[in-house]
């Protein structure tokens, strides 16, 4: 457990990206921000969310999630054009 802060860790098959920060919000934010980087594929990317509220982990891992799902849907339905960028772009 992580005291007074938030982790989320991205992976996908050659990167490993770290994120924390002191808020649900903001940690949400930043995780949604590496997923955009991944509009063509965002299924590419997995992520562990760690803190100190578990609550509030299982909240930002929903949020997460919903965020993926909504990429991979408008990326099927063609609205996405954008290619796909590394966790470190």
């Amino acid at each position: 457990m992580i005291d007074g802060h938030f982790r989320v860790t991205l992976v996908t098959h050659d990167e490993r990206r770290v994120l924390e920060a002191r808020s649900e919000r903001e940690i949400a934010l930043m995780g949604e921000s590496v997923l955009h980087r991944y509009e063509g594929q965002p299924w590419a990317v997995g992520f562990y969310v760690d803190g100190w509220d578990r609550r509030a982990v299982r909240r930002i891992a929903l949020y997460l999630n919903d965020v993926t799902l909504e990429l991979e849907l408008a990326h099927e339905a063609g609205a996405t054009s954008a290619p796909a960028h590394g966790l470190s772009a």
